[in-house]
């Protein structure tokens, strides 16, 4: 089966004034390797957009080497170089499981081989729906995308955590060696704001410097 025989490129517009920098999506603002989006900082100047809805698929269409997708969680708009999928028949073909299927590295080195254009690359996107697809019953679709939801919901879990533990670490080291209240600081005798035991060096005293280069063969 191909992508083409159950998912079609949504052309639709969306006027610019129904979408906001949190809905807008383009190249710029999704994440590598299927890490999602930011925010956009600000909406380009057009009166439309392409048209996305909730349960569609977005991809980049530039450089398809980065891995840019999204499974769309809302409604919103999208520059022209994202390409949107929709499922043609959603009660026989599970969009969730589609964008499960699309975001295997297989898929992005197939966009790579049809792709046009070498400095900065655009998949085919006639060739794209050409990519196979696995055919299961409906039932086997859905309980594949919930297991692999799952685990993208761990995912997003532990990176929260991940940022929380960098931030901890951040400020820990403010405190310590920006404001100087590290461990009986109170106690500790100080020469122009530091510990009197401390020195201050330069970074080339400590460790050595070099330029980088291109590894020798």
């Amino acid at each position: 089966m191909k992508l083409g025989d159950v998912a079609y490129y949504v052309t639709k517009r969306v006027s610019a004034d129904k979408v906001t920098k949190d809905t807008y999506i383009s190249t710029e603002n999704m994440r590598p390797n299927k890490d999602g989006f930011m925010p956009s900082d600000e909406l380009p100047p057009y009166p439309s957009y392409t048209s996305y809805d909730e349960h569609d698929i977005l991809i980049s269409n530039i450089r398809p080497y980065f891995k840019k997708i999204l499974y769309a969680k809302a409604n919103g708009g999208c520059s022209n170089d994202v390409l949107v999928l929709r499922a043609k028949d959603p009660d026989n073909y599970s969009s969730s499981f589609l964008y499960y299927a699309l975001s295997q590295d297989y898929f992005f080195n197939f966009m790579m081989a049809g792709a046009k254009g070498t400095k900065m690359p655009r998949g085919n996107k006639k060739s794209i729906l050409d990519f196979e697809l696995p055919e299961y019953n409906l039932a086997k679709q859905e309980r594949i995308a919930t297991i692999l939801s799952h685990y993208d919901d761990l995912i997003e879990i532990n990176k929260r955590r991940i940022a929380l533990l960098e931030e901890s670490a951040r400020e820990l080291y403010k405190e310590w060696f920006v404001r100087m209240r590290f461990p009986g600081w109170r106690k500790e005798k100080t020469t122009a704001g530091i510990p009197s035991e401390w020195e201050i060096k330069n970074i080339s005293q400590i460790c050595d410097i070099s330029a980088g280069k291109d590894r020798p063969e």
